[in-house]
């Protein structure tokens, strides 16, 4: 940890991570998201664990919007008109870009895409708090 890290790689500028598949970030060489499904499985609803996304908040209408989406505990932080919406919402003037909190919340617990569900844990409740307008 006392060493440095040398010098950075320069980007390609492709600011978007690709992979050899679609689902390339459930990939063991990539991640362990799919190991976290199958260990967790599909628990009773009584068991099923709630976990807090924090990020720039979620699309309602995504279609990989998490199964177990808590949104009637959703918060926002970041917008004090709408302290209970934690959608993400663009404008121009502060975020024409927006959307990374609806990705985050498809890798950690993505509904069926295509098939198959995404995230590593799409069997447990996530709430949504909306932290930030942008990741920048």
């Amino acid at each position: 940890m006392a060493g440095g890290c040398g010098a950075a790689e320069p980007q390609d500028g492709d600011v978007y991570a690709i992979g050899p598949n679609d689902r390339w970030f459930r990939d063991p060489a990539f991640s362990q998201l799919a190991a976290a499904q199958q260990a967790v499985g599909a628990p009773a609803p009584r068991d099923r664990v709630r976990i807090a996304h924090l990020d720039t908040g979620y699309d309602p209408n995504h279609p990989t919007r998490p199964e177990f989406l808590r949104t009637d505990l959703q918060r926002n932080v970041a917008d004090a008109d709408r302290p209970n919406d934690a959608t993400d919402r663009p404008t121009a003037e502060i975020n024409p870009m927006f959307g990374h909190g609806t990705g985050t919340i498809g890798i950690l617990a993505g509904n069926v895409f295509d098939g198959a569900k995404l995230g590593g844990a799409p069997n447990l409740e996530v709430v949504p708090i909306r932290v930030a307008n942008w990741v920048v």
